[in-house]
Protein backbone atom coordinates (compact mmCIF):
# COMPACT_ATOMS: atom_id res chain seq x y z
CA UNK A 1 0.00 0.00 0.00
CA UNK A 2 2.77 2.40 1.02
CA UNK A 3 4.71 1.50 -2.10
CA UNK A 4 1.65 2.27 -4.24
CA UNK A 5 1.17 5.71 -2.59
CA UNK A 6 4.83 6.59 -3.17
CA UNK A 7 4.47 5.64 -6.82
CA UNK A 8 1.44 7.92 -7.20
CA UNK A 9 3.33 10.83 -5.57
CA UNK A 10 6.27 10.31 -7.90
CA UNK A 11 3.98 10.42 -10.94
CA UNK A 12 2.35 13.66 -9.75
CA UNK A 13 5.74 15.35 -9.21
CA UNK A 14 6.84 14.29 -12.68
CA UNK A 15 3.65 15.71 -14.21
CA UNK A 16 4.09 19.05 -12.40
CA UNK A 17 7.71 19.29 -13.55
CA UNK A 18 6.73 18.77 -17.17
CA UNK A 19 4.21 21.62 -16.96
CA UNK A 20 6.53 24.09 -15.28
CA UNK A 21 9.36 23.56 -17.76
CA UNK A 22 7.57 24.45 -20.97
CA UNK A 23 9.56 24.34 -24.17
CA UNK A 24 10.49 27.57 -25.97
CA UNK A 25 7.72 27.18 -28.52
CA UNK A 26 5.05 26.99 -25.87
CA UNK A 27 6.41 30.09 -24.16
CA UNK A 28 6.38 31.93 -27.44
CA UNK A 29 2.71 31.18 -27.96
CA UNK A 30 1.51 31.77 -24.43
CA UNK A 31 3.49 34.78 -23.19
CA UNK A 32 5.95 37.45 -24.23
CA UNK A 33 9.62 36.77 -23.54
CA UNK A 34 11.37 38.99 -21.04
CA UNK A 35 14.05 41.31 -22.40
CA UNK A 36 17.51 41.31 -20.89
CA UNK A 37 18.96 44.37 -19.20
CA UNK A 38 20.66 47.14 -21.12
CA UNK A 39 24.36 46.33 -21.56
CA UNK A 40 27.23 48.79 -21.57
CA UNK A 41 29.65 49.11 -24.49
CA UNK A 42 32.23 46.75 -23.01
CA UNK A 43 29.66 44.04 -22.37
CA UNK A 44 28.27 44.37 -25.89
CA UNK A 45 31.72 44.27 -27.46
CA UNK A 46 32.28 40.87 -25.88
CA UNK A 47 29.21 39.41 -27.59
CA UNK A 48 29.07 37.98 -31.14
CA UNK A 49 27.69 39.97 -34.05
CA UNK A 50 25.10 38.06 -36.08
CA UNK A 51 25.29 38.68 -39.82
CA UNK A 52 22.38 36.64 -41.16
CA UNK A 53 18.70 37.12 -40.38
CA UNK A 54 17.84 33.43 -40.53
CA UNK A 55 20.46 32.56 -37.95
CA UNK A 56 19.41 35.52 -35.81
CA UNK A 57 15.79 34.35 -35.74
CA UNK A 58 16.90 30.85 -34.78
CA UNK A 59 18.88 32.21 -31.83
CA UNK A 60 16.65 35.16 -31.05
CA UNK A 61 17.07 34.92 -27.26
CA UNK A 62 20.81 35.48 -27.66
CA UNK A 63 20.94 38.16 -30.35
CA UNK A 64 22.18 41.50 -29.03
CA UNK A 65 24.08 42.68 -32.11
CA UNK A 66 23.00 42.35 -35.75
CA UNK A 67 25.01 43.55 -38.76
CA UNK A 68 23.10 43.57 -42.05
CA UNK A 69 25.33 46.07 -43.87
CA UNK A 70 25.51 45.56 -47.65
CA UNK A 71 22.93 42.76 -47.72
CA UNK A 72 21.01 44.06 -50.78
CA UNK A 73 17.90 44.50 -48.62
CA UNK A 74 14.93 46.15 -50.29
CA UNK A 75 12.88 46.07 -47.11
CA UNK A 76 13.27 45.12 -43.47
CA UNK A 77 10.91 42.42 -42.26
CA UNK A 78 8.48 43.43 -39.48
CA UNK A 79 9.64 40.25 -37.73
CA UNK A 80 12.76 42.18 -36.73
CA UNK A 81 10.81 42.98 -33.56
CA UNK A 82 11.11 39.29 -32.57
CA UNK A 83 14.74 40.02 -31.71
CA UNK A 84 13.63 41.57 -28.45
CA UNK A 85 17.14 41.67 -26.92
CA UNK A 86 18.66 43.54 -29.86
CA UNK A 87 20.83 46.48 -28.78
CA UNK A 88 22.89 47.19 -31.93
CA UNK A 89 21.48 47.17 -35.48
CA UNK A 90 23.47 47.99 -38.63
CA UNK A 91 21.65 48.43 -41.95
CA UNK A 92 24.11 50.56 -43.91
CA UNK A 93 24.41 50.49 -47.70
CA UNK A 94 21.27 48.60 -48.64
CA UNK A 95 18.29 49.63 -50.75
CA UNK A 96 15.76 50.25 -47.98
CA UNK A 97 12.98 52.69 -48.78
CA UNK A 98 11.48 52.64 -45.31
CA UNK A 99 11.41 50.95 -41.93
CA UNK A 100 8.62 48.79 -40.45
CA UNK A 101 6.57 50.27 -37.63
CA UNK A 102 7.60 47.27 -35.54
CA UNK A 103 11.05 48.83 -35.24
CA UNK A 104 9.61 50.71 -32.29
CA UNK A 105 9.25 47.44 -30.38
CA UNK A 106 13.02 47.08 -30.14
CA UNK A 107 12.97 49.02 -26.90
CA UNK A 108 16.45 47.84 -25.84
CA UNK A 109 18.06 49.21 -28.99
CA UNK A 110 20.99 51.53 -28.23
CA UNK A 111 22.76 51.87 -31.59
CA UNK A 112 21.06 52.18 -34.97
CA UNK A 113 22.79 52.76 -38.31
CA UNK A 114 20.99 52.95 -41.66
CA UNK A 115 23.32 55.09 -43.76
CA UNK A 116 23.25 55.10 -47.55
CA UNK A 117 19.82 53.69 -48.21
CA UNK A 118 16.79 55.23 -49.93
CA UNK A 119 14.61 55.80 -46.89
CA UNK A 120 12.10 58.57 -47.60
CA UNK A 121 10.08 58.42 -44.38
CA UNK A 122 10.61 57.30 -40.81
CA UNK A 123 7.75 55.70 -38.86
CA UNK A 124 6.46 57.64 -35.86
CA UNK A 125 7.19 54.51 -33.83
CA UNK A 126 10.86 55.43 -33.66
CA UNK A 127 9.74 57.54 -30.73
CA UNK A 128 9.45 54.31 -28.74
CA UNK A 129 13.22 53.81 -28.93
CA UNK A 130 13.74 55.39 -25.54
CA UNK A 131 17.07 53.62 -24.89
CA UNK A 132 18.67 54.67 -28.17
CA UNK A 133 22.04 56.40 -27.77
CA UNK A 134 23.16 56.75 -31.39
CA UNK A 135 20.76 57.09 -34.32
CA UNK A 136 22.14 57.51 -37.85
CA UNK A 137 20.02 57.84 -40.99
CA UNK A 138 22.47 59.92 -43.02
CA UNK A 139 22.59 59.67 -46.82
CA UNK A 140 18.94 58.84 -47.39
CA UNK A 141 15.99 60.59 -49.03
CA UNK A 142 14.18 61.94 -45.97
CA UNK A 143 12.07 65.03 -46.52
CA UNK A 144 10.80 65.33 -42.97
CA UNK A 145 11.26 63.91 -39.49
CA UNK A 146 8.35 62.69 -37.32
CA UNK A 147 7.70 64.88 -34.30
CA UNK A 148 7.92 61.82 -32.05
CA UNK A 149 11.66 61.85 -32.57
CA UNK A 150 11.54 64.02 -29.47
CA UNK A 151 10.55 60.94 -27.47
CA UNK A 152 13.97 59.35 -28.06
CA UNK A 153 14.95 61.05 -24.83
CA UNK A 154 18.26 59.24 -24.24
CA UNK A 155 19.76 59.79 -27.67
CA UNK A 156 23.22 61.36 -27.47
CA UNK A 157 24.34 61.40 -31.11
CA UNK A 158 21.90 62.07 -33.96
CA UNK A 159 22.91 61.97 -37.62
CA UNK A 160 20.43 63.35 -40.18
CA UNK A 161 23.07 64.46 -42.68
CA UNK A 162 22.68 64.48 -46.48
CA UNK A 163 18.94 64.14 -46.83
CA UNK A 164 16.29 66.49 -48.23
CA UNK A 165 15.08 67.97 -44.96
CA UNK A 166 13.60 71.45 -45.05
CA UNK A 167 12.17 71.45 -41.55
CA UNK A 168 13.13 70.24 -38.08
CA UNK A 169 10.22 69.67 -35.64
CA UNK A 170 10.14 71.70 -32.40
CA UNK A 171 10.15 68.42 -30.45
CA UNK A 172 13.90 68.27 -31.13
CA UNK A 173 14.15 70.42 -28.01
CA UNK A 174 13.07 67.47 -25.84
CA UNK A 175 16.37 65.69 -26.43
CA UNK A 176 18.08 66.94 -23.28
CA UNK A 177 20.88 64.34 -23.44
CA UNK A 178 21.81 65.10 -27.05
CA UNK A 179 25.53 65.91 -27.36
CA UNK A 180 26.04 65.87 -31.14
CA UNK A 181 23.53 66.89 -33.82
CA UNK A 182 24.39 66.58 -37.51
CA UNK A 183 21.99 68.33 -39.90
CA UNK A 184 24.51 69.12 -42.62
CA UNK A 185 23.79 69.05 -46.35
CA UNK A 186 20.02 69.30 -46.26
CA UNK A 187 17.72 72.10 -47.42
CA UNK A 188 16.84 73.56 -44.03
CA UNK A 189 15.79 77.23 -44.11
CA UNK A 190 14.97 77.82 -40.44
CA UNK A 191 15.54 76.11 -37.10
CA UNK A 192 12.89 76.03 -34.35
CA UNK A 193 13.67 78.10 -31.23
CA UNK A 194 13.46 74.85 -29.24
CA UNK A 195 16.99 74.06 -30.44
CA UNK A 196 18.05 76.40 -27.66
CA UNK A 197 16.80 73.85 -25.11
CA UNK A 198 19.44 71.29 -26.06
CA UNK A 199 21.41 71.98 -22.90
CA UNK A 200 23.87 69.08 -23.38
CA UNK A 201 24.71 69.87 -27.02
CA UNK A 202 28.44 70.12 -27.77
CA UNK A 203 28.56 69.86 -31.59
CA UNK A 204 25.99 71.32 -33.99
CA UNK A 205 26.66 70.81 -37.70
CA UNK A 206 24.51 72.95 -40.01
CA UNK A 207 26.89 72.95 -42.98
CA UNK A 208 25.37 73.20 -46.46
CA UNK A 209 21.80 74.34 -45.81
CA UNK A 210 19.76 77.43 -46.70
CA UNK A 211 19.89 79.17 -43.34
CA UNK A 212 20.01 82.96 -43.12
CA UNK A 213 19.70 83.27 -39.34
CA UNK A 214 19.76 81.25 -36.13
CA UNK A 215 16.81 81.39 -33.73
CA UNK A 216 16.55 83.25 -30.47
CA UNK A 217 17.71 81.04 -27.64
CA UNK A 218 20.79 79.76 -29.44
CA UNK A 219 22.82 81.54 -26.76
CA UNK A 220 21.37 79.10 -24.20
CA UNK A 221 23.52 76.26 -25.57
CA UNK A 222 25.95 76.62 -22.69
CA UNK A 223 27.87 73.39 -23.47
CA UNK A 224 28.25 74.05 -27.19
CA UNK A 225 31.88 73.83 -28.30
CA UNK A 226 31.67 73.61 -32.09
CA UNK A 227 29.21 75.18 -34.53
CA UNK A 228 29.53 74.49 -38.25
CA UNK A 229 27.85 77.07 -40.47
CA UNK A 230 29.70 77.10 -43.80
CA UNK A 231 27.74 76.75 -47.02
CA UNK A 232 24.67 78.68 -45.80
CA UNK A 233 23.27 82.11 -46.62
CA UNK A 234 24.30 84.07 -43.52
CA UNK A 235 25.11 87.73 -43.97
CA UNK A 236 28.25 89.15 -42.38
CA UNK A 237 26.04 91.00 -39.90
CA UNK A 238 24.29 87.78 -38.85
CA UNK A 239 27.57 85.92 -38.47
CA UNK A 240 28.86 88.70 -36.24
CA UNK A 241 25.70 88.50 -34.12
CA UNK A 242 26.11 84.73 -33.73
CA UNK A 243 29.76 85.11 -32.70
CA UNK A 244 28.78 87.68 -30.08
CA UNK A 245 26.07 85.38 -28.72
CA UNK A 246 28.45 82.40 -28.58
CA UNK A 247 31.87 83.85 -27.70
CA UNK A 248 33.30 80.56 -26.42
CA UNK A 249 32.23 78.47 -29.40
CA UNK A 250 34.44 77.52 -32.32
CA UNK A 251 32.50 78.56 -35.43
CA UNK A 252 33.48 77.05 -38.77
Amino acid sequence: MIHKQLLIIALVVTAISSVTTLPHTALAQGSSPKSSKILDSAQLAALPIYKALDKAFEDRDHVFRLDLDIHKLNDLTPKIADLYNLQELYLNRNNLRGLPTSIGNLTNLQTFYARRNRISKLPADIGKLTNIRLFDVSDNELEDIPSLIGSMTNVQILYLSRNYLTYIPPSIGWLRHLRELYLDNNQIETLPPEVGKLSSLMILDLTGNNLTTLPLGIENLVNLRELRLSGNLFSDVELLRIKELLPNVTIK
